[in-house]
């Protein structure tokens, strides 16, 4: 029997990587970072490790609710590397993975142990070497 009640589950840990190299624009930037406040404030996740990457890890920071988002610095703006985000993603065991990006990269091979949800900008013809794929533009 199912009945109401006044607790709701969230997610738990949760992964996002922003792709911040040179070929995503400051506007998709900062689509990116609307799109995050978003899921702080409708999925309640626990937590949400926010990794910044272009050709490596530019910084991660642990948010868990919507003024910390306020308070990143975005760094990048290098060429794009994917292998980084992957790995740290295995080293880590978020709950799921979801990467923000425009697709300008080369694919790693190695699949993480968990679900992996790419966020593709404006390229809509990407194919993802695995997981799911969200389409959208700005």
């Amino acid at each position: 029997m199912l009945l109401p009640s006044m607790h709701t589950p969230g997610l738990g840990h949760v992964g996002v990587a922003l792709d911040m190299s040179g070929s995503v624009t400051d506007k998709q930037s900062t689509c990116f970072a609307t799109e995050v406040s978003a899921m702080l404030r409708r999925a309640k996740p626990k937590e949400i490790s926010l990794v910044q990457f272009d050709t490596k890890i530019q910084s991660i920071n642990s948010l868990t609710c919507t003024s910390d988002l306020n308070k990143v610095t975005f760094h990048g703006r290098g060429g794009t590397n994917i292998k980084c985000v992957i790995d740290w993603a295995i080293k880590a065991k978020p709950e799921v993975l979801i990467i923000f990006t425009d697709g300008q990269f080369d694919h790693y091979p190695v699949k993480p142990e968990l679900p992996v949800i790419w966020v593709i900008l404006n390229n809509f013809s990407w194919i993802a070497p695995y997981g799911r794929v969200i389409h959208f533009s700005e």
